[in-house]
């Protein structure tokens, strides 16, 4: 269904250690069981995929006619890569199948610029995406807004704003 929207995936079939320290970089090490729990679960159920984008091609099960995949909720959110050219399509999807709420964090800028991002262009944007999400969707509303700051001293993290919106129709 989702057509080259992810840049970044980890084939997590077999354990590797330097695989796993790279995702529990980029999202966070993995909840316990008691957090877990206190979160009412942080994975999805197995899920059939039907069909994946020329890229993901070689990594997919070719001895099984069904590939599986799962979600995992970890305590940095997840983190998705997005090329500007596809962001019409991603703001189409985000919209249709969000129920009430759409919540994004984003590296803020006024402006579209791409950062390098460990040791590669093009792969890390920073725009308005709340902004013009908002654009394309007017009967979105700006609940609430807030940053996270990289220098808390509770609950450090990136630089990031965040946005949530509300559908009104």
């Amino acid at each position: 269904m989702v057509k080259e929207l992810i840049k970044l995936l980890y084939n997590t079939t077999y354990k590797d250690n330097k695989i796993i320290q790279q995702i529990n970089d980029l999202v966070g090490k993995p909840f316990n069981l008691w957090e877990a729990f206190k979160l009412k679960g942080v994975g999805s159920k197995r899920m059939i995929i039907d069909e994946v984008s020329p890229n993901l091609q070689a990594i997919v099960n070719r001895i099984s006619d069904v590939n599986y995949g799962s979600l995992e909720l970890r305590p940095k959110g997840v983190l998705i890569h997005i090329n500007p050219e596809r962001l019409l399509d991603v703001y189409k999807r985000l919209y249709k199948f969000s129920d009430e709420y759409i919540c994004i964090a984003e590296y803020y800028n006024p402006s579209p610029v791409t950062i390098p991002y460990r040791g590669h262009n093009n792969k890390l944007f920073k725009r308005d995406f709340a902004g013009e999400l908002m654009s394309i969707y007017p009967d979105l509303q700006l609940i609430d807004y807030g940053f996270s700051y990289h220098k808390d001293p509770v609950f450090p993290q990136d630089d990031i704003t965040w946005f949530l919106m509300k559908k009104t129709i």
